[in-house]
């Protein structure tokens, strides 16, 4: 036979459950982290296009938007987390990158697209001195 005391008791305990576990669904989630910095090759001077690389969380959708442009462009990614895709943009476009995993979605990585060939300070055409060095 159950006491009262220890039915009451049941009763507190049930109901702390069953409100905690309400208050758990109404809690905010937090917000996925941005993706890292991508590796940026170019702009190909022939096709107007950077190549991004770089990875993701695994079965994620990234994307990449130029402002300049809004040309928007992106793909889905496996279980490596691994993507490879291009973007058209020039030197000097900023470039917004997220990532969607469910219904999920990143904070924005923002970067700008920069010259990968970029004048020498000593003259030339940059990299290594006249000297071969």
């Amino acid at each position: 036979m159950v006491t009262p005391m220890r039915q009451q008791r049941r009763r507190v305990f049930l109901g702390l459950l069953t409100g905690a576990a309400a208050t758990g669904c109404l809690s905010p989630t937090l917000p996925l982290p941005p993706p890292e910095q991508p590796e940026v090759t170019g702009p190909d001077p022939a096709t107007g296009e950077v190549r991004l690389r770089g990875s993701v969380p695994s079965r994620s959708s990234i994307f990449a938007i130029n402002l300049r442009s809004k040309d928007i462009r992106g793909e889905v990614v496996g279980s490596d987390g691994r993507y490879d895709f291009f973007l058209p943009a020039r030197i000097g476009d900023e470039v917004s990158m997220f990532y969607r995993q469910g219904t999920d979605e990143s904070q924005s990585l923002l970067f700008m697209i920069r010259d990968p060939n970029p004048p020498s300070p000593f003259g030339g055409a940059g990299g290594a001195d006249d000297a071969g060095n």
